[in-house]
Formats: structure tokens, C-alpha cells, sequence
């Protein structure tokens, strides 16, 4: 999956100091507690085993790391069919929109007052550029990004 490439190349710039974020508290959000693991040794970060896609779940991580601050969130979440439109099903679009509206739903609902309340910061879904720049096959994956992208500042 792309959003794994994604994450561990993110994880990796933020770890080494790139983008001025040297020394910060990484926390990575997974659903499979092996792969979680796995990340946190690989990375040595801080991981978590939430379905961002569940609200309550989504919920718990960010009560449990308000009071540190959080300075942003990146959503790599997602997963798409990547066939052509005229191949596409119903169930297979909603099983992207399934995949892929809650969890950017939810980190939007969540993180944008925190940031707020601190005084700014971040939420950046990076899938969400195919919302912007289409891409070929992409075009149940952009339908479901862009129900959730909105600009909260």
C-alpha cells in the first residue's frame, strides 16, 4: 500500500530532523497490532492500534496526547480500486469510501479544534492530493478524499 511507503518515508524526514522537527514525539497509528510492532522497533517511535475509521477510537488517541500538545497530523490512511471507472461497481466505490471518508472525517473532526486551541498547526491528508491533481483510476479514491478534505483554518 502506497500509505505505508508514505508513513515510514514521513516518519523517517520527521525522525531526522527535516522539516525543523527534530527531537519531537512521533506517535503512529496502525489498525494491525503486529504491524504496529513491527513500525515501533523499525521506527522507534511511539505506536498506537486504533481504527482511525472508528470515532470513538480516533477519539482516544487524541485524548491521550492533548495535553503533550500536538503540533499537526498526517493522514496517510486510506486504500482504493485501482481499475477503471467504467470497471467499477457500486460495492467497489463504497468500499473505498468506506476505506477511506471516515478516517480523514474523523482526524479532521478531532484535530482541527485541538490545533485551534493551541494556537495553530497542521492536518495534512496526503492522499487527498488526487482530489486536486486527478489521477487515472483514481477516480472513486478522489470522490471519497474530497468528501473529507476541507479547509478548516
Amino acid at each position: 500500500m502506497a500509505e505505508k511507503k508514505m508513513g515510514h518515508a514521513l516518519t523517517k524526514m520527521l525522525k531526522e530532523g527535516h522539516m525543523g522537527m527534530k527531537d519531537i514525539k512521533i506517535v503512529a497509528v496502525g489498525i494491525k497490532e503486529d504491524e504496529c510492532k513491527k513500525f515501533e522497533k523499525e521506527m522507534g517511535v511511539h505506536t498506537m492500534c486504533k481504527d482511525a475509521c472508528n470515532f470513538k477510537q480516533c477519539q482516544e488517541v487524541f485524548d491521550m496526547h492533548k495535553q503533550e500538545g500536538i503540533l499537526g497530523v498526517v493522514d496517510t490512511i486510506g486504500d482504493f480500486a485501482y481499475k477503471p471507472m467504467a470497471d467499477m461497481t457500486a460495492d467497489d466505490v463504497m468500499k473505498v469510501v468506506q476505506a477511506n471518508l471516515p478516517s480523514s472525517f474523523n482526524i479532521l473532526k478531532l484535530g482541527a479544534p485541538l490545533l485551534a486551541e493551541a494556537g495553530g498547526g497542521s492536518i495534512v491528508c496526503v492522499s487527498a492530493a488526487v482530489v486536486h491533481h486527478g489521477m487515472k483510476h483514481h477516480e472513486a479514491f478522489a470522490c471519497a478524499k474530497g468528501a473529507a478534505s476541507r479547509d478548516v483554518g
